[in-house]
């Protein structure tokens, strides 16, 4: 596989439900099981093999390389406003916010401003981070890109309208992931899921670009940034979430979602 071959590390996140809240989410899951056939189709991935996008050789050495080691900190679980989740708890940040905010920067907060479009309250944090990585939730990347920005086709849906009139959990959103068979909104994405897919590579090539906007390449290594994302399994109610990053530019076209790989270990098959 190419997404292990070019990933550093994939963390791993679980947690164990009680019988009842596991049998509340199986309810719940074979309501969205009826719901399936209303669905599009998912993302079409036979064209996703990762590539570099830069030669490794334009690497630097560190100045103050250590045979050693030498201890960094940083924060590879980061969401913005790009995560379904984030957005919907007011986060109006975009990757480029976040890594100005771990290298030293201000970033916005909410509450947000009357228009709803950026927070009110600056934060800024007390000691620069060395590395980070934006692991915002792969799944709703394009559905959310529409339905938050007013120019696309689907921005007036009722599925967007949904989304945007939610705060914290969306239950049509909880609904296709916690159920055993996932799917798109055909209305939304089309049969063949390209208008949803089209919109989550604008997506994932912002959050490629802001990474890469803010690595120091050069032998300074003031700070470091990796490409990355979230695979965010919840089928039947389970949290079998992934922080996928990648340890240099080799990546997929798309990060692989739970909608199009359901089970986890297909992850792994992607």
């Amino acid at each position: 596989s190419t997404l292990v071959n070019s990933t550093v590390l994939i963390t791993r996140k679980f947690s164990l439900h009680t019988v009842a809240t596991a049998s509340n989410y199986l309810v719940f899951a074979l309501a969205c099981a009826l719901l399936t056939a209303c669905g599009g189709g998912k993302f079409d991935l036979s064209d996703n093999q990762a590539q570099p996008l830069q030669d490794p050789s334009s690497q630097q050495d560190c100045a103050d390389k250590n045979p050693q080691r030498n201890a960094y900190f940083g924060d590879l679980h980061v969401h913005t406003g790009y995560s379904a989740d984030g957005w919907m708890f007011g986060a109006r940040t975009t990757p480029q916010d976040a890594y100005r905010y771990a290298f030293g920067g201000e970033v916005l907060l909410p509450p947000n401003n009357a228009s709803g479009t950026e927070g009110t309250r600056s934060a800024r944090i007390d000691r620069p981070l060395d590395f980070m990585g934006v692991t915002d939730h792969s799944e709703f990347y394009g559905e959310g890109r529409i339905c938050t920005t007013d120019n696309f086709a689907g921005y007036d849906s009722d599925y967007c309208q949904e989304y945007r009139a939610s705060f914290g959990r969306n239950f049509t959103l909880a609904m296709a992931m916690i159920a055993p068979y996932t799917w798109r909104n055909g209305d939304l994405c089309g049969e063949d899921g390209e208008h949803c897919k089209k919109a989550a590579r604008a997506v994932w090539e912002d959050t490629i670009a802001a990474a890469q906007d803010w690595d120091d390449s050069s032998d300074n290594c003031q700070r470091s940034t990796f490409i990355a994302y979230e695979y965010s399994s919840v089928r039947l109610g389970s949290n079998l979430h992934r922080n996928v990053v990648f340890k240099n530019t080799t990546v997929p076209r798309l990060p692989i979602s739970t909608i199009e790989a359901p089970r986890h270990w297909q992850l792994w098959e992607a």
